[in-house]
């Protein structure tokens, strides 16, 4: 098996390169287009920001096709991915950005101050799809399993952001963990409402994509008739959601909620097990 995710997507690019792999709101990003823009996306970090092994990079964990791209080209070229709070305060991202010294922050909005580095997430994103896959050079960097491959920090709502180091093999192990323990299969398409910066919505991103399976994003559960859209939409089997969430979309959709989620398997983080609705 892969020991990486971003060796899992190369795979895939390769062997099912039509196979959708993210959808949101009206893109679609197939497996071979994902493997070049993690690659193009990796190129541009090391020739325009000096990325390289082992550096710290945080990124604004938005629910948009470039995050998921810019935090497998981190992977790619041997770095430490930081993903924060889409929403974060200033005060949380400069605790982490002082704690963690990260080579630059990829942010999805304006983030000033005269202590951090910033570039844009969206901008980088926009730059790579320019670029021809026959420009493509920079290698793939290998890792053994003790290496540092990522770093989640709490947001800090009860003190200071506090992070957790995760090396290869806690990913690896947490990978296959969530893919054996919820059952997930290859052809799956997973609708993702929650928050990319924590583990339960990291746990599930990564194992989508190192099985092939297809990872549908969404920012919240705040409005039940996108989510709605998009189960219909992309022919959804899974939603992954905490039991709160499914609450309110019970509220929002009172008599159409059995119709529209009564054919789908909810993967909640919360329960840790299959539940049928």
């Amino acid at each position: 098996m892969y020991q990486t995710i971003v060796q899992a997507v190369l795979a895939h690019a390769k062997e099912t390169p039509d196979k959708l792999a993210i959808g949101f709101k009206k893109i679609s990003v197939t497996y071979g287009e994902l493997g070049i823009q993690v690659r193009a996306f990796a190129q541009k970090l090391q020739q325009e920001f000096g990325i390289e092994k082992g550096d710290f990079i945080m990124i604004s964990a938005v629910s948009k096709p470039e995050y998921i791209v810019g935090y497998l080209a981190v992977q790619y070229l041997g770095g430490v991915s930081i993903p924060i709070d889409k929403s974060a305060k200033l005060e949380n991202i400069l605790d982490v950005y002082e704690y963690a010294q990260p080579k630059i922050l990829l942010a999805d909005g304006k983030v000033l101050h005269e202590k951090i580095r910033v570039a844009s997430l969206k901008g980088v994103y926009a730059d790579c799809l320019e670029i021809p896959e026959e420009e493509l050079t920079v290698a793939y960097q290998e890792h053994s399993d003790e290496e540092l491959s990522e770093i989640l920090f709490t947001t800090g709502t009860t003190g200071k952001p506090k992070g957790t180091m995760l090396s290869v093999a806690n990913i690896y192990a947490s990978t296959h963990n969530t893919w054996h323990g919820v059952g997930m299969q290859t052809d799956d398409v997973v609708l993702l409402p929650l928050p990319l910066n924590h583990s339960v919505g990291m746990r599930v991103t990564r194992t989508i994509f190192y099985i092939g399976a297809t990872l549908i994003l969404q920012n919240g559960f705040t409005f039940a008739q996108e989510l709605e859209k998009n189960i219909e939409g992309f022919h959804c089997t899974g939603l992954v959601s905490v039991p709160a969430s499914i609450e309110l979309v019970y509220r929002q959709m009172q008599d159409k909620f059995a119709g529209i989620m009564g054919t789908y398997v909810i993967w909640s983080s919360e329960q840790g097990r299959l539940a049928m609705i």
